[in-house]
């Protein structure tokens, strides 16, 4: 029987009415040193230059109905620790707070709550990039061979993450088993899992056709271009084939 993994990258946490609850669809997220996403849901304003797309209750809705059409063997989303400062201050893990989420409305416990001292402690465990080794690392141990990814369509770097790190000598044997396959990486987009609701269309063309959503590819394509030019890893390439002009 397959066992089957559904990844799913974060949208962010705030707080609510005192409950800790998913982002909506856009967040006031200022980029700088001593800056960040604001802890508490904040008014929707489109034309604010720090506006980006969020979408943390759409993370977790389109979660849900991924899951009813597979039936996962586990589920991980916002695989990753808390930020360093979020954690001094008693903060919990947005893996923790959707996890928690997840299994309420599903009446499952198929959620995996990320635990720092499984991969030897330490702070970097936060964060796109630390997400997808840390998932890597969970498809290692759990041996999944087959691991469905889901992100925001913008987030572009989520998936650049994962095969950046299948390509890093700690995942070797992941790659081989991609390239022979015995592991298969499925994508998929937020926005088209939950397309399939006519309920969902008004919100998804509304974060489309948004300021906010241009401005987080933006910042997206910003982070890829300072990953290459800090000299970033070459993508996952597959072997190559002998044919009559290789084989001379």
């Amino acid at each position: 029987m397959s066992k089957k993994l559904l990844a799913a990258f974060g949208g962010g946490c705030q707080m609510q009415n005192g409950a800790w609850v998913p982002t909506p669809a856009f967040e006031i997220w200022p980029l700088g040193k001593d800056k960040g996403r604001s802890l508490t849901v904040q008014p929707e304003d489109d034309d604010d230059p720090n506006s980006v797309i969020a979408m943390g209750r759409q993370i977790l809705e389109a979660t849900i109905l991924l899951d009813h059409v597979h039936n996962f063997t586990k589920v991980a989303i916002a695989y990753g620790d808390s930020s360093p400062s979020l954690k001094l201050a008693g903060h919990p893990s947005e893996n923790q707070v959707m996890s928690d989420l997840f299994d309420q409305d599903t009446a499952t416990e198929k959620t995996e709550i990320f635990n720092p001292n499984d991969w030897g402690g330490g702070n970097e465990f936060s964060g796109t990039y630390n997400e997808a080794r840390n998932l890597l690392r969970l498809v290692q141990r759990d041996g999944f061979d087959e691991v469905h990814v889901l992100c925001r369509g913008a987030h572009l770097r989520a998936m650049v993450c994962i095969m950046v790190h299948l390509n890093e000598d700690e995942f070797a044997d992941l790659k081989d088993k991609i390239l022979s396959g015995e592991l298969r990486i499925v994508p998929h987009t937020v926005e088209d899992v939950l397309s399939v609701r006519p309920s969902n269309l008004e919100i998804l063309q509304k974060i489309r056709n948004s300021k906010s959503y241009q401005r987080f590819l933006l910042r997206e394509g910003n982070w890829i271009m300072n990953w290459q030019r800090k000299g970033g890893t070459q993508l996952i390439q597959a072997p190559q084939t002998a044919t009559a002009s290789t084989a001379k």
